[in-house]
């Protein structure tokens, strides 16, 4: 990447873009509107006063972490972003970490002023507010539009619905960003488009001026036949399943009837969409039937369909901060890795006798190991030397634990936490207070022992 720094109105600060690719949207946005350098190559990091780091992703701590030595002194290194919520891995390094909303704070903050709701000062690791901006996000890039924030819905798993309160957009806004959009593509933002109260009048408006919305997040359980049919057949509509069962859904707190669930997945082939459908594993109480129930699944929709595309990903669960599952003990299961692996061979070819299925293969042992302990510790150099960069093998998590125990405990990670327990992220305030998270992590329990009795 280009270093003519002198182009850009403050040569002294940039955005450094930690993975390959085009950088988020955002970056792209503040980059062009704040006059704000993007760069990625370490050697440029020696000569800023200023850097700006956009945490996505819990494995980007590992990446940060590779970046130390090249922070020279005197410099500030800030952090924000979707993953920075729970600061814990990056505040080692970090001088500041922004956590909420920055769309209209990160003006502020490039301007110097950092006595801001939502800001952190890593050196007095103060107690923080999530920043819930009014504001609605629009136009990052052509088409881009947010229509809402938070989930109504209160998924046991899932930070989106604890972290902030469930938000819509003006409708008018909306309206009136449509009516005078002139492309064929937009991206409209929501946890689940279909939750959103005015979606289906926005879907109407698109069919009028022939827009297709690529944002196709839906919740299953409302999904209408206008919905399905508002989509494009290039993309594949994501559907949030997570549980692999009936039994496992109810207990997350995401109650899809496996009737629902076929139905929907039915109607969507039946009008020719292609399908991606979402599971979790490692969930607490899941057992061997749990996707026993899903290979059933497949094959009814296998009888049923003759044609088609059916994706399946599968991600290994993770006990997020900010969520009843944070007390939970995480896991891997080798087993279940290894029926997925099995369900990929099996399905290899599926397309040329009828319904083609392809099972995603899930995040490694070691890459989940990663995103977990990022969560509780901070992955400094020493703890990112200590695990490999990818593992061919499927190790387990104890193998993990050892190889980083020279440079950090973690093995209570992976044990259940008591009531009490303090987390690293507690002086982190987010909508739901802990007392109410883990009430609902005491009611998960109690589901789980219900059904198996």
């Amino acid at each position: 990447m280009t270093r003519q720094f002198e182009l850009f109105a403050r040569p002294a600060v940039c955005f450094y873009h930690l993975n390959s690719g085009k950088p988020p949207r955002v970056v792209e946005y503040f980059s062009k509107t704040q006059n704000v350098p993007i760069v990625s190559d370490p050697v440029d990091l020696e000569g800023m006063k200023t850097v700006f780091f956009s945490i996505h992703s819990t494995r980007d701590a590992f990446k940060v972490a590779k970046l130390a030595k090249h922070k020279r002194q005197g410099s500030v290194w800030i952090a924000g972003g979707n993953a920075a919520t729970n600061p814990t891995a990056i505040k080692w390094i970090m001088d500041y970490v922004f956590i909420g909303d920055a769309f209209v704070a990160f003006e502020k903050i490039l301007n110097g002023t950092f006595d801001l709701r939502g800001m952190l000062n890593c050196s007095e690791n103060n107690i923080v507010c999530f920043n819930d901006e009014d504001n609605f996000k629009k136009a990052y890039s052509l088409g881009f539009y947010e229509l809402s924030k938070g989930c109504k819905r209160k998924c046991f798993f899932c930070v989106n619905a604890w972290r902030r309160e469930y938000k819509e957009n003006n409708f008018e806004s909306v309206k009136k960003y449509l009516d005078s959009f002139d492309g064929r593509v937009v991206n409209l933002r929501s946890n689940s488009s279909d939750d959103v109260s005015f979606y289906p009048e926005l879907i109407q408006i698109m069919k009028t001026k022939g827009i297709i919305d690529l944002n196709i997040s839906t919740s299953i359980q409302t999904l209408t036949d206008e919905h399905i049919q508002s989509k494009s057949a290039g993309v594949k509509m994501p559907l949030g399943v997570e549980g692999f069962s009936e039994r496992l859904r109810k207990i997350l707190n995401k109650p899809i009837k496996n009737d629902a669930l076929l139905d929907a997945v039915d109607r969507c082939l039946f009008y020719g969409k292609k399908i991606r459908t979402v599971y979790q594993f490692n969930l607490p109480g899941e057992t061997e039937n749990d996707f026993d129930a899903l290979l059933q699944d497949i094959e009814y929709m296998r009888q049923r369909h003759k044609k088609g595309s059916y994706s399946i990903a599968f991600i290994p669960h993770n006990a997020n901060a900010f969520t009843p599952m944070q007390w939970e003990k995480p896991y891997y299961n080798l087993n279940t890795l290894d029926r997925i692996l099995e369900l990929g061979e099996r399905m290899k070819g599926s397309g040329k006798t009828g319904l083609s299925v392809h099972p995603i293969i899930p995040l490694s042992p070691l890459g989940w190991f990663k995103m977990q302990i990022s969560e509780f510790v901070p992955i400094t150099p020493q703890v990112a030397k200590a695990l490999p960069d990818s593992a061919p093998k499927k190790e387990t998590v104890e193998y993990y634990i050892d190889r980083v125990s020279a440079a950090v405990d973690v093995g209570y990670v992976f044990e259940e936490k008591d009531e009490n327990f303090d987390f690293p992220w507690d002086n982190v305030k987010v909508a739901t207070d802990k007392k109410e998270l883990y009430r609902h992590y005491q009611k998960m329990k109690k589901r789980i022992e219900r059904s198996n009795t």
